[in-house]
């Protein structure tokens, strides 16, 4: 697979990270093993440092602790449906043992974009990304979330942040149950455009603050602002 030549050479503003089953894996600065690989991803984090890129490769990545997204300005990126990042267990050590978290994003100006994002089906609130209320101006786009949760209400995206973008994004429900499957947001000035629901299920949208725009894909969004169904 050729990769985007915008982002091949010798870039320090770039960081490649392969999975285990990665065909690229001769062009990574870090190659994962396939056990828990959010070591790795962590660690390219911590060195990408502010405003930086990471491109994550081809392949599967097998989570079990949370992504620590905490570099002003950081991208995080994949080669679309090529990079799957999965979260195959919850480990409680070096994990927030009250939920299932995949990317933690607690900076601003944080990129997230081009990837899938598979959740794992345990017994607690679940995240695929929480944005803290230190993670202002933030952009997920081109994200594509498939939700096997089926034992508790899951909170896929939960937003306490100002001018948040969620652009372009799809969701399918690998489930079977009706749950509550919900974006919550605590925050002003967000914009959601193209958002696509292609499971069976609902979604529900809850929203605490000022929409600025918000514009979905398909009709299977349930959109309450301030607790008022609209």
């Amino acid at each position: 697979m050729a990769i985007e030549t915008l982002s091949v050479g010798n870039n320090s503003n770039v960081i490649y990270v392969a999975p285990s089953n990665s065909t690229n894996k001769e062009i990574a600065d870090y190659v994962c093993d396939g056990t828990n690989d959010s070591k790795q991803i962590n660690a390219a984090i911590q060195a990408a440092g502010t405003g930086k890129e990471i491109v994550l490769l081809d392949g599967k990545f097998n989570i079990n602790e949370k992504l620590n997204v905490d570099k002003e300005g950081l991208t995080i990126r994949g080669i679309k449906d090529k990079t799957v990042v999965e979260q195959v267990s919850l480990k409680t050590s070096g994990n927030d043992t009250t939920s299932a978290i995949i990317f933690d994003v607690t900076a601003g100006f944080v990129t997230l974009k081009d990837m899938m994002v598979v959740d794992v089906d345990v017994d607690l609130p679940q995240y695929v990304i929480r944005a803290r209320n230190s993670a202002g101006s933030c952009v997920f786009e081109g994200l594509f979330f498939i939700l096997k949760a089926t034992k508790t209400d899951l909170d896929y995206i939960s937003l306490a942040t100002e001018g948040t973008r969620i652009i372009n994004c799809r969701v399918f429900h690998n489930s079977t149950v009706n749950q509550k499957k919900t974006i919550s947001i605590n925050g002003n000035e967000t914009i959601i455009w193209g958002l696509w629901n292609t499971g069976n299920d609902r979604t529900r949208v809850n929203y605490e603050g000022n929409f600025t725009h918000y514009e979905f894909g398909n009709n299977k969004y349930d959109i309450y602002v301030n607790g008022i169904k609209q």
